[in-house]
């Protein structure tokens, strides 16, 4: 993830997670900030860097099996500062269920441009409020089939859309340009790894 998501690469990440990994007795968690899929995934990118992990968790329909705890030690790692959409493209929804491309920014301490990125993200209406879909186990398999139809779909656009291919372009050339600072930050999450394995 997640965004999550940070120095994933581009587009390949999905913020979801397949029907055969289901947890039983999801329960979905209220939260404000739900009402649309485009406040909701505003919202949670710009809640990424500065709330915890128990809050961001609650923005998945299955807060268990968010692993924001991962992705906030990754973006201490990298040291980022701030993380912000840039624009939601091929909004496409049916039924509860949601698919878009979110391009979104990241910024790094000491970085002066952001390193831009893009990923496809899936969302689902529960109790009138919108979550990021990280449990194939809450759809019907009517349901599955439309939503990987459709990220299919997204990653067509994605590959023709020549806005979204400038900022792959420059996450790109971010990486070039910032290399020792890329690995920098993957050493000090091996570091952390190891950390947390020796205990």
């Amino acid at each position: 993830m997640l965004a999550a998501m940070v120095l994933t690469g581009c587009s390949e990440n999905s913020k979801i997670t397949p029907k055969n990994t289901k947890i039983q007795n999801t329960k979905v968690t209220e939260n404000s900030q739900r009402s649309t899929v485009e406040e909701t995934v505003k919202s949670y990118y710009s809640s990424e860097v500065n709330k915890d992990a128990q809050f961001l968790s609650k923005y998945f329909v299955n807060p268990q099996m968010s692993e924001v705890g991962s992705v906030k030690k990754k973006l201490n790692a990298f040291n980022v500062n701030k993380i912000e959409i840039i624009k939601l493209f091929n909004i496409k929804k049916q039924g509860n269920y949601a698919v878009m491309i979110c391009a979104y920014n990241t910024y790094f301490q000491n970085i002066q441009n952001p390193r831009p990125d893009v990923e496809i993200v899936s969302l689902v209406n529960k109790n009138g409020s919108w979550y990021i879909l990280n449990d194939y186990g809450v759809a019907s398999d009517q349901d599955v089939t439309w939503l990987d139809n459709t990220n299919l779909q997204e990653k067509e656009f994605l590959s023709e859309n020549s806005e979204l291919q400038s900022i792959i372009k420059q996450n790109q050339n971010f990486d070039k340009v910032n290399s020792a600072f890329i690995d920098k930050g993957k050493k000090a999450m091996m570091e952390m790894q190891i950390s947390n394995n020796s205990f």
